[in-house]
């Protein structure tokens, strides 16, 4: 699955708005209405996304499900001995 990094992205986000460099990715890999796609804050809050709209400078996807921390380690920030 697509990943796209999306700052504004939150644990209570319910749609997103792509747009910018971002919008470009999602054009270069040719995701249309009604697929999905990841999408990231880059601080551990990933979604899982269904493209909604579609337009010339932006894309609106809606939240199917929030995942929490996927990915992370979950000793981040611990010191191993």
């Amino acid at each position: 699955m697509e990943c796209l990094y999306i700052p504004e992205l939150s644990g209570t986000s319910e749609e997103v708005y792509i747009a910018g460099e971002e919008f470009r990715h999602l054009r270069a890999l040719r995701l249309h209405e009604g697929e999905q796609l990841m999408l990231t804050n880059g601080t551990g809050i990933c979604s899982i996304a269904q493209v909604v709209l579609y337009s010339k400078n932006e894309a609106k996807a809606v939240i199917k499900e929030i995942l929490p921390n996927y990915g992370e380690n979950r000793y981040h920030g611990q010191k191993y001995l």
